[in-house]
């Protein structure tokens, strides 16, 4: 019906959606950032200037191998359980190395939480449905190295939140056709 924003919204759920039934399991950075960004133009269509989005990742970082679908869950719990009403929410992506480790952090700055009102794991309790996809992420990674990762979840309420990962870092090496 020549509504563009509709047929960028199905575009980038398709891609979304490709990515999340791909048999891979790890899965080069920028190619995580890429389905973020998808989802984040989502985002934008739906909230407009009431929403921001900041990446600071070195380019040299790109093609290290991740596990698939670890930070669109961790943005989207952000934005679901951050936006404050007429208060614009900013999420910042980081990410860096060190000691052979990946570090990525996500850090919003909407409602946040009640840390002491949260489960062992630092997921709020607030309903039977929250934090299953940041459930999800801990589980990849978990599955992925075992004890050789960490995922943590720091909120002040009123504040923000910020959830971060560590992971062995692993450049991707394309193979060769031999």
């Amino acid at each position: 019906n020549k509504v563009p924003q509709v047929a960028m919204m199905a575009t980038n759920l398709a891609d979304i959606l490709r990515l999340c039934i791909s048999p891979e399991e790890f899965v080069p950075l920028y190619r995580e950032m890429e389905i973020l960004q998808r989802y984040i133009e989502i985002q934008k269509v739906r909230l407009g200037d009431d929403f921001a989005f900041r990446v600071s990742i070195p380019e040299e970082l790109y093609d290290c191998m991740v596990p698939k679908m670890i930070l669109q869950p961790i943005v989207e719990n952000a934005v679901i359980h951050g936006i404050k009403e007429n208060v614009p929410l900013t999420i910042r992506l980081k990410a860096w190395v060190g000691k052979e480790m990946l570090y990525i952090s996500i850090i919003d700055d909407g409602k946040g939480f009640d840390q002491e009102k949260a489960g062992e794991d630092g997921v709020p309790k607030s309903s039977k449905m929250s934090g299953i996809g940041l459930h999800n992420v801990k589980d990849r990674l978990y599955l992925a190295y075992k004890d050789n990762q960490s995922f943590s979840i720091n909120s002040v309420q009123g504040q923000g939140t910020e959830v971060q990962m560590t992971m062995p870092y692993t450049e991707w090496k394309e193979e060769s056709d031999v």
